[in-house]
């Protein structure tokens, strides 16, 4: 049988030496070195190993906080790549819609003081065909300076273009990131009689937009608006008289 003594310093609460310690452990015990000797200072030796308690995490609460902590992470990115694509989308959405509306603006502008829309009622000199009723994707009419101006769809570019007479090359009026899917100019006089030809003409016009060449898929956005001239035909200049014996 083998004996072994240690010796243990031995401090007490307020840090001061009290002096050593000794004990005798037996290494060959049945208990096979998993004796323990609590000594007064705090110190559990044995044969062969101190063997000290230590608070800690398992394998599987490891493996499963780890788990968790996966399973959060991707939703929240997931969240935060949604939030800023769909900020990119309505970022987007709302520069394209500005753009159209500053020229359907400009053009219902344009519409309000202009006249001449429907050449055909004066083309017929005397002998009227009757109220103005057409639809198109282009508009041509007389503005408030005496200019003819033409408003088109140019399918090739998918831009909205305003050619005024006397110049050369339309010039673009939509943004160079809208693209314009379709336009349509409606111009009618309520009625259906030859005296309705004295009605006032209503344009109406309707475009769609969408970014161009966005790789986010986006909505179609869509405008539609309806101007009155305030010209009425029998002011016109240059009116037919078959058209002032009508209106009078």
């Amino acid at each position: 049988m083998k004996m072994f003594n240690f010796q243990f310093s031995i401090f007490n609460k307020k840090g001061g030496f009290t002096g050593p310690c000794r004990d005798t452990v037996n290494v060959d015990s049945p208990m096979n070195g998993r004796d323990r000797i609590d000594a007064p200072g705090g110190a559990r030796p044995t044969g062969k190993t101190a063997i000290v308690p230590q608070d800690g995490f398992t394998v599987t609460e490891l493996i499963v906080a780890m788990g968790v902590f996966i399973v959060l992470v991707t939703i929240a990115v997931g969240v935060f790549v949604n939030t800023v694509r769909n900020q990119r989308r309505l970022t987007m959405l709302m520069s394209v819609n500005n753009n159209a509306g500053n020229v359907l603006e400009q053009i219902a502008r344009e519409v309000r003081t202009g006249y001449r829309f429907c050449e055909e009622e004066f083309l017929g000199g005397s002998n009227p065909s009757g109220p103005c009723y057409f639809e198109n994707d282009f508009l041509t009419f007389t503005n408030y300076r005496g200019a003819l101006v033409t408003y088109e769809y140019d399918e090739a570019s998918g831009s909205i273009t305003r050619l005024e007479e006397g110049n050369v090359d339309a010039v673009p009026l939509t943004a160079a990131e809208v693209e314009v899917s379709y336009l349509s100019f409606l111009v009618r006089q309520y009625g259906d009689g030859a005296e309705d030809m004295c009605n006032p003409w209503r344009i109406t016009i309707t475009m769609g937009v969408v970014p161009r060449g966005s790789a986010l898929s986006a909505q179609e956005v869509r405008l539609q608006t309806t101007v009155s001239s305030r010209v009425l035909p029998v002011e016109a200049p240059g009116v037919p008289e078959s058209i002032i014996e009508i209106c009078q």
